[in-house]
């Protein structure tokens, strides 16, 4: 697998999961308890730099297990993907996640920026990051400024993967 392939680089694609994710997060809200349009039954904070390491991975990727999610969707709102990304790059700074990949590739994702410009890689130039699966039955915010990260989940147990 070629973690370049991960990203996503399909207008269409890019455009359907945009609609998911602006259908869970209320992108324009800073409040970290008014971030998630949907009604989750819990929610637990971590800190941001947590939320762009290994092991956080490895705990979404739990999660993920719990709910039968086949992937996880990692997408930067902030900058702006189409206006400052797409357009820089041709490709999104969104990218698909399967559960096979390992905390060290999930690191080496976060790192990999565009060839032109490796200063624009998820985990440099990245304000405000989004988590969520297929299922919808979790969902994590994530917002440098504030250095937070709010996990929301449908049944309360979910949420013991982070003891």
């Amino acid at each position: 697998m070629h973690l370049e392939d991960l990203f996503i680089k399909n207008k269409s694609e890019f455009n359907t999961l945009r609609k998911r994710v602006h259908e869970v997060f209320n992108l324009n809200e800073k409040h970290p308890d008014k971030v998630f349009n949907q009604k989750f039954s819990s929610s637990k904070s971590e800190e941001f730099d947590w939320a762009m390491s290994g092991g956080f991975w490895s705990q979404l990727k739990s999660l993920a297990a719990l709910t039968n999610d086949e992937y996880i969707l990692i997408a930067i709102v902030e900058p702006d993907p189409v206006n400052y990304f797409y357009k820089e790059f041709n490709y999104y700074n969104w990218a698909k996640l399967p559960l096979t990949l390992s905390e060290d590739e999930f690191f080496d994702l976060l790192e990999m920026g565009p060839k032109e410009s490796p200063a624009d890689a998820m985990l440099y130039n990245s304000f405000k990051v989004v988590w969520l699966p297929p299922s919808e039955e979790w969902a994590a915010w994530g917002n440098r400024s504030d250095e937070l990260c709010v996990i929301g989940v449908t049944k309360d147990y979910m949420l013991d993967i982070f003891e």
